[in-house]
């Protein structure tokens, strides 16, 4: 059980409906249970995470997942002025498929995330600047002037 305060509101976790996920007795955040090492994080988060365990097929998912992923850098747009001068990061980038749409608006686009294999899928079939690892340990050799996390916060270990 966590013992770390919510994220959200300050206050404390208890069990959810749900195995693996814990909820906030005050104000209902459901987060995961990741109290585990990083080789388990990284063995949580394989291929079979995007294929069949927790997505059914993430890859070919990707035409839906885009188009709101398309809706929502419409609205991080609406707060980056001159984004084709800007450096964007995503923490959570998972295949890239927000990168991919976002690639085009901003100066450069650049990820990372835990999983390897998503991150080669990235690297590899996209041609996107992505990263394998945890954002704790990264090092950036340059400034960044956005960054996002989608759908990922509730999967970090630590809370940044």
């Amino acid at each position: 059980m966590k013992s770390v305060p919510c994220i959200v509101c300050g206050g404390s976790y208890g069990v959810s409906k749900l195995p693996g996920l814990l909820k906030c007795r005050s104000c209902s955040f459901v987060t995961a249970d990741v109290a585990l090492s990083r080789e388990e994080l990284e063995h949580l988060y394989s291929a079979s995470y995007f294929a069949g365990e927790e997505y059914k097929d993430y890859i070919s998912e990707r035409p839906l997942i885009e188009k709101h992923f398309r809706a929502r850098l419409n609205k991080l747009l609406e707060y980056t002025p001159d984004p084709a001068r800007k450096r964007l990061f995503e923490i959570g980038s998972a295949y890239g498929f927000f990168l991919a749409v976002a690639k085009d608006r901003f100066a450069s686009v650049e990820g990372i995330d835990i999983s390897r294999d998503a991150v080669t899928y990235a690297v590899e079939k996209l041609g996107l600047a992505a990263h394998a690892g945890d954002l704790l340990d990264y090092e950036f050799h340059e400034n960044v002037d956005a960054v996002c996390l989608w759908d990922t916060i509730e999967h970090l270990q630590n809370q940044i």
